[in-house]
C-alpha cells in the first residue's frame, strides 16, 4: 500500500490538478491520499503571528487546514472518498478499488491533532503526519489490517539529497521527520512532480526513474530531531518546495 502525500506547494506552482488527475489514473493501486496544508495553513501561520497564541493551538489549526485542503481535493476529484477513521479502512478498500475510488484522509476528524507520539508544535508537519499514518497502517493500529506500506511525497522540487537527516537540516522536511523515520524504518520516496515520470508510474512500481528518489531513513540511534523550517507555518524561512504553505 502507498500513502501518497500531496504537497500544499503543488497549488502554488500550478501543478495540483494535473498531479491529482495523474494519481487518480492509478486508482487500481492500493493507496491513501494525505493532503498538505498549502494556502489554508498560511492563515494559521498569519493568525499566530498576529495574535501570538501558543504552538499547540496553531498545530491544531494547521491540521484543520490540511482538512480544508482535503475538501479542495475532493471538490476537484469527487472520486476521492473521505477517510475519517482507520477502523473503516478494511471494509472500505475492496469496494473502493473495484469502483476506482481512493480514500482521502481527513486528519483533523481522525484525531491527528492529538496523535500519540507526535509533538503538538511546528516540529511535526504534514510530511510527518503522512509518515505517522503510514506507520499506523503498517502496524495494524486503529482497526486497520497490518500491511506493507510505503510513503510517497509528491513535491514541487527535486530532493537535494537522499539523506532524511540532511533534508531536515536544509528545511526540506520538518524536524520531527528524521526521528519518526528512524523509528518506523518504512520506505520513503520523493517525487518532483514537475519532472518526469508521472506519479502514476511510481505507484505502479517504477520507483527507479530518475525523478523519483528513494530517501534513506536514519538509523534508530541517529533519528534525533533536526533543525529547520516547518511546512505548516513556521515563521522562519521556508524551503522553495513549500511555497506559501505546508507541502
Amino acid at each position: 500500500m502507498w500513502v501518497v502525500k500531496l504537497g500544499g506547494s503543488l497549488h502554488g506552482v500550478g501543478a495540483l490538478r494535473r498531479t491529482l488527475d495523474d494519481v487518480l489514473s492509478a486508482a487500481d493501486r492500493e493507496m491513501i491520499i494525505v493532503p498538505g496544508g498549502g494556502l489554508f495553513a498560511d492563515a494559521a501561520r498569519e493568525a499566530q503571528r498576529r495574535y501570538g497564541f501558543d504552538d499547540e493551538h496553531a498545530h491544531a489549526m494547521a491540521i484543520a487546514a490540511m482538512e480544508q485542503y482535503a475538501l479542495l481535493l475532493r471538490a476537484l476529484a469527487p472520486r476521492l472518498t473521505p477517510l475519517r477513521s482507520l477502523a473503516r479502512l478494511p471494509r472500505l478498500l475492496p469496494g473502493l478499488r473495484r469502483r476506482r475510488r481512493i480514500p482521502l484522509w481527513f486528519p483533523y476528524s481522525a484525531g491527528a491533532a492529538t496523535a500519540a507520539g507526535v509533538p503538538a508544535s511546528w516540529e511535526a508537519t504534514a510530511d510527518s503526519l503522512a509518515l505517522w499514518l503510514a506507520g499506523e497502517l503498517a502496524a495494524g493500529r486503529g482497526g486497520a489490517t497490518k500491511r506493507q506500506v510505503k510513503l510517497l511525497l509528491l513535491k514541487s522540487v527535486a530532493a537535494p539529497c537522499a539523506d532524511i537527516a540532511e533534508l531536515a537540516r536544509r528545511g526540506c522536511v520538518d524536524r520531527f521527520f528524521p526521528s519518526l523515520a528512524a523509528r518506523l524504518q518504512l520506505p520513503v520516496a520523493w517525487l518532483n512532480v514537475r519532472a518526469a515520470p508521472p506519479a502514476s508510474r511510481v505507484l505502479r512500481g517504477d520507483t527507479v526513474a530518475a525523478a523519483c528518489r528513494l530517501i534513506n531513513p536514519p538509523r534508530p540511534d541517529d533519528g534525533k530531531a533536526q533543525t529547520g523550517d516547518k511546512e505548516r507555518g513556521d515563521p522562519r524561512p521556508r524551503s522553495p518546495d513549500r511555497g506559501r504553505g505546508p507541502a
